[in-house]
C-alpha cells in the first residue's frame, strides 16, 4: 500500500448523506482514477477502487459507467493474476450486465467467478455470486432455480459465519418462496431475517419489500403498505434509486388491490419519475399502466 503524503488531509464525512453527496460530486474523478491506476500498473488499486465505487454507481443508475469501471478492474486483476480481484471484479461486472439486460454475459461471468472461488477459502464471495445468479434466473421466470441458488448462498454465508450476509440471503429466500406462491414460508423467512437484521443493528430494505409482497399476496394490505413504506424510506436514504422505484411499484400494486386507486397512481407516478430519470426501459410499461389508470379514473 502506498503511504499517504504528509501534506494531504483525508476528508471526514460525518454520515451516509454527506458521503452520498461527496460521491455525487467526485465520482467522475474516481472513475478516471481507476483507469489511471490500471494504466500506471497499480492493478490492486484499480480493482479495489472500482469495488469501492460499485454500490454508488449501481444504486445511482450509472450502469454504463459501472460496467466500464468493472471491465477495467477485471483487466487489471487478470493482468496481475490476482484471484481475489478477478472474483470481485467479475461478480460486479456481472451485476452491471444484469442492470443492462445482458443476462447471458452475467451468467458466464458469475459461473467463472464461482469456478475461481474454489481455489480460495472465501465462501461468502461465492454466496454473493449465487445471489446475483438468482437475479438472472428470476428474470427468466425460473423461480425454482433462483430459490436453489439463494438457498446455496444462505448455506455459504452460514459456513462463513457471515451474519449480515446470512440475514440478507434469508430474506431473499423468502422472496423466492413468495414468487412461488408459498406465502407461509415467505413470511417466516422474512420475519426471521428482519429479527436478525435488527439484532445486528438495522433493517434491510430488500427484506421489508419481500415481506410487504408476501403480506400483499395474502390480503394483509395495511401490513404490506407499512413494510413497503419503510423499505422505500431506507432505499431513499441509501440513494438506491432503482430499488426505491421498484418498491414504489409494489406499493402501487398493493394500493390497487386494496381498492385505493388514487394512492396506487400516486405511487406509480413516483416510481415513473425515477425510472424516467434513470432512462430505464421499465418506464415504458409503467407509463402504460399509469395512463390506463388515469383513463379509467
Amino acid at each position: 500500500m502506498t503511504e499517504r503524503r504528509a501534506d494531504t488531509t483525508p476528508e471526514r464525512l460525518p454520515d451516509r448523506e454527506a458521503a452520498h453527496r461527496w460521491l455525487g460530486r467526485e465520482h467522475r474523478v474516481l472513475i478516471n482514477a481507476v483507469t489511471q491506476a490500471a494504466t500506471a500498473g497499480f492493478d490492486t488499486h484499480a480493482w479495489q477502487l472500482a469495488w469501492a465505487l460499485s454500490d454508488f454507481l449501481d444504486w445511482s443508475g450509472y450502469w454504463h459507467d459501472f460496467a466500464a469501471v468493472q471491465r477495467a478492474a477485471l483487466d487489471a486483476a487478470e493482468r496481475s493474476a490476482d484471484l481475489v480481484g478477478q472474483i470481485h471484479a467479475g461478480r460486479y461486472a456481472a451485476r452491471a450486465c444484469i442492470r443492462l439486460g445482458r443476462d447471458d454475459e452475467a451468467r458466464t461471468r458469475l459461473d467463472h467467478a464461482i469456478e475461481l472461488r474454489q481455489a480460495i477459502d472465501e465462501p461468502a464471495v461465492e454466496a454473493g455470486c449465487r445471489i446475483n445468479l438468482s437475479l438472472t434466473l428470476e428474470r427468466d421466470a425460473d423461480h425454482r432455480g433462483a430459490l436453489a441458488h439463494s438457498l446455496r448462498a444462505l448455506e455459504l454465508f452460514r459456513v462463513a459465519d457471515h451474519e449480515s450476509g446470512y440475514a440478507l440471503s434469508l430474506g431473499i429466500v423468502g422472496w423466492y418462496h413468495a414468487l412461488l406462491g408459498d406465502y407461509d414460508h415467505a413470511l417466516d423467512c422474512c420475519r426471521r431475517a428482519l429479527d436478525l437484521q435488527r439484532h445486528l443493528g438495522g433493517e434491510m430494505p430488500s427484506t421489508l419489500d419481500s415481506l410487504g409482497f408476501a403480506y400483499h399476496k395474502v390480503g394483509r394490505h395495511a401490513e404490506a403498505v407499512a413494510s413497503y413504506e419503510r423499505a422505500i424510506e431506507l432505499y431513499r436514504d441509501a440513494g438506491n434509486r432503482y430499488y426505491e422505484a421498484d418498491t414504489l411499484v409494489h406499493l402501487g400494486d398493493c394500493h390497487c388491490a386494496a381498492g385505493a386507486a388514487g394512492l396506487a397512481v400516486h405511487a406509480w407516478r413516483r416510481a415513473l419519475d425515477i425510472l424516467d430519470d434513470l432512462h430505464h426501459p421499465a418506464a415504458a410499461d409503467l407509463r402504460l399502466r399509469v395512463d390506463g389508470a388515469d383513463r379509467l379514473a
